[in-house]
């Protein structure tokens, strides 16, 4: 579909980009059981390891850039920091091979690993020791908000889910209707 769009029309896609795809690994990659550690009596691990890398390559070649969701889908900003670290670990063994080196970490929960100071402190280090330089949390109070230094770049983005669907209709911190109602977007039915 996106493809199709783009081709209609091709403004839409600044450099011929696609999106950014927020990946875990404790549950393997695009369908495939990857993750050694949680899957390992699985003996077609190379096998879909091998098919989730093929995936993961077409979708590079067609302009998709992945990010990192931490491993295991966890709360980056409080989960203690041998947790954090280990997290990482598994994501650089398990999905890293995958999916390749990336700058980007989309924070689950949006749990940022600081309010709304610079980064500064072991979590940010230890982040930017890892190689990532952009990093995207959730804020759906507010329509855009960045933080840039020589560093890195921090924005939070607005969750489009059902989640924010329900504050929408409820009128509690509205945020989605500058982009589409969500009255004609959700089913009824749900």
């Amino acid at each position: 579909m996106l493809d199709d769009f783009i081709e209609e029309h091709p403004d839409f896609s600044y450099r011929d980009a696609r999106g950014l795809v927020a990946m875990t690994g404790y549950n393997g990659e695009f369908g495939y059981r990857t993750s050694a550690s949680q899957y390992p009596e699985n003996k077609n691990i190379k096998k879909d390891q091998k098919a989730a890398t093929e995936v993961a390559d077409a979708m590079k070649d067609e302009g998709w850039i992945f990010a990192s969701h931490s491993w295991g889908h966890i709360s980056t900003g409080t989960v203690d920091m041998a947790r954090f670290k280990r997290d990482m670990k598994l994501w650089k063994e398990e999905v890293e091979p995958i999916v390749g080196k990336t700058e980007h970490l989309i924070y689950p929960f949006g749990s940022d690993i600081a309010r709304t100071a610079k980064y500064s402190g072991s979590r940010y280090e230890y982040l930017e020791d890892q190689g990532f330089k952009y990093f995207y949390g959730v804020d759906g109070t507010i329509r855009a908000w960045m933080q840039q230094s020589d560093d890195y770049q921090r924005q939070m983005r607005i969750n489009i889910d059902g989640l924010q669907f329900d504050k929408e209709l409820r009128g509690d911190r509205p945020v989605l209707s500058e982009f589409f109602d969500v009255k004609k977007v959700i089913d009824p039915a749900r």
